[in-house]
């Protein structure tokens, strides 16, 4: 939920801070690129360090997205700083589903009965209802707001990920110690 407060809102939340829509398509594109870069690269050192479980992976990504909305929420001005962190932290949202799928594919292996469409299917609802009161609340409030909401759904993720990962046999770590994977680069 935390792609809908970061990716959806980012327009809303740089342009009031008075960035212009070339500044916001720039934070934006180094943002993407390099989460679609990050997750496939996340995903694959899970494969080939059995040790460092899709779950593992997570949580240094939720602490530092957490301190990013912080420093985004106390230091709410237009300058490359902030820029530079958006974009930031757009790169740590966009990696969480490629390690959401590796989890539930690790959980699956374990024979842990997940059923990842009506996860996403709920997934998609709370965006739906998310989206609404995030416009909602600017409306209200401004959008100084997005960050701290956005810190708040992600202490609820991270919540609700660390209740799933001990749930696990294993905590949600791969369970085919003998697959040996080439990597994303020979897989495509």
């Amino acid at each position: 939920m935390s792609f809908c407060a970061a990716v959806c809102f980012a327009a809303v939340h740089l342009q009031g801070l008075g960035f212009d829509n070339f500044t916001l398509g720039i934070v934006m594109a180094v943002g993407n690129v390099a989460g679609a870069l990050l997750g496939p690269a996340l995903a694959s050192l899970s494969e080939k360090h059995r040790r460092l479980s899709a779950a593992l992976l997570k949580y240094p990504l939720f602490l530092l997205r957490i301190a990013v909305l912080l420093l985004l929420y106390v230091h709410p001005v237009r300058d490359v700083l902030t820029a530079c962190v958006y974009a930031l932290y757009i790169a740590t949202v966009v990696p969480v589903n490629s390690l959401d799928l590796k989890f539930c594919v690790d959980a699956e292996a374990q024979d842990v009965k997940l059923d990842y469409g009506v996860a996403r299917g709920a997934g998609s609802l709370a965006f739906v209802l998310l989206s609404a009161g995030l416009g909602w609340l600017v409306e209200k409030a401004s959008v100084s707001v997005l960050p701290l909401v956005g810190a708040v759904i992600l202490l609820l993720q991270l919540a609700a990920n660390l209740i799933m990962s001990r749930q696990l046999p294993g905590g949600a770590g791969p369970a085919v110690a003998e697959s040996k994977p080439d990597g994303l680069l020979r897989f495509l």
